[in-house]
């Protein structure tokens, strides 16, 4: 039986002719926070459907909600991994502050891995958007692992509130391309994790059911995004273009710690590094 009712492929250059045989592979699910897992449910289901052994990266979360997360993948029967067993500790809104040894931490796990579901570029927490600079970092010596992007702070819609990026730029300089559209979104378990499981985030949820709802009903799909053409380096470029005020910036939650300024030099470091690169000028 399929997990999936159907399953659209949108706009993805794939070689025809590649082997596209899955079984036997590995993937990895960065979660920066406990509970961002839940988006991933239907992309992880998905590729568990073709054969791949699924595992969950959680960065950061106190024991209790590590607690919660072991739950969730138990749950779900994926893996469970956290960056405190690998002698690593995150701060929630502060990765930035630590993004080398996050980087170096990715370096060393990726290369298990043949594919990464990493959180997309969408200016709404700066934890998100640092696990995916130091995972395009990370990536750039890794050519066997695919990068692929979820989104978290748009998965809802495009519309009021979960609006992220100002002026309508959900993306930044960053042109994610629709890689698949699954159009079982597995509500009934992501509702028991959200308010089963993860009961001490119940209230961020509870925000999020209107849209939930919403899309529910309208049939709205899950797609997962990828970089298409681009490489590593015009990506991470891409990243110091952004022109749009993230959501944390208009709320001041890293006004004083200021993001930017800290993955700015290591972006452009990882650039001059990459020798294919040299000729891009920021």
């Amino acid at each position: 039986m399929k997990i999936f009712d159907a399953f659209d492929r949108l706009g993805c250059n794939k070689d025809k002719n590649k082997n596209t045989d899955l079984r036997g592979h590995n993937l990895l699910v960065l979660a920066p926070h406990a509970d961002d897992e839940i988006f991933c449910i239907p992309h992880g289901k998905y590729f568990e459907s073709k054969g791949y052994c699924i595992t969950v990266l959680f960065l950061s979360g106190s024991d209790h909600r590590c607690l919660e997360a072991k739950n969730s993948c138990k749950i779900l029967q994926w893996a469970y991994i956290n960056a405190k067993d690998l002698g690593q500790q995150y701060i929630d809104g502060l990765f930035h502050q630590n993004l080398p040894n996050l980087i170096k931490l990715l370096k060393n796990i990726l290369d298990q891995y043949s594919v990464v579901l990493c959180p997309a570029l969408e200016g709404g927490h700066q934890d998100h958007d640092s696990t995916f600079v130091a995972c395009m970092i990370a990536l750039s010596n890794q050519p066997h692992c695919e990068p692929l992007f979820y989104k978290t702070y748009t998965a809802t819609g495009r519309w009021k509130f979960f609006e992220v990026f100002s002026k309508h730029n959900h993306y930044s300089a960053v042109k994610f391309i629709p890689y698949i559209a699954l159009s079982r979104p597995f509500w009934r378990t992501r509702i028991i994790l959200a308010f089963h499981v993860y009961r001490s985030q119940w209230t961020s949820w509870i925000a999020l059911l209107p849209a939930m709802i919403f899309s529910y009903i309208s049939g709205s799909k899950d797609v997962l995004y990828s970089l298409g053409s681009l490489d590593y380096c015009t990506t991470l470029a891409g990243t110091l273009e952004t022109k749009s005020s993230a959501l944390y910036e208009l709320h001041r939650k890293c006004a004083k710690h200021d993001w930017l300024s800290h993955v700015r030099s290591i972006i452009l470091q990882s650039i001059d590094e990459a020798s294919h690169c040299n000729l891009y000028k920021l």
